[in-house]
């Protein structure tokens, strides 16, 4: 069993280097983009479904000011 502190980490690590704009070897996602990454990645059962949720509708809405435009 992962600890609770390590999935959410891992959540915010994959939208974290997927909207990066420093990536020379792809370009950066969209927030859009970037979450529908992490739902395909809860349909394969990869990352815990109530995290990716709480992740999308706390911390997105709550950053999303920082956040780059599409």
């Amino acid at each position: 069993e992962i600890l609770p502190q390590v999935r959410i980490m891992t959540i915010a690590d994959i939208f974290d280097a997927v909207t990066a704009n420093d990536r020379p070897y792809r370009k950066s996602a969209t927030v859009p983009d970037a979450l529908d990454i992490l739902r395909k990645e809860v349909e394969m059962g990869h990352l815990d479904p109530d995290l990716v949720e709480l992740f999308t509708e706390r911390v997105i809405h709550q950053v999303s000011h920082i956040l780059p435009k599409e």
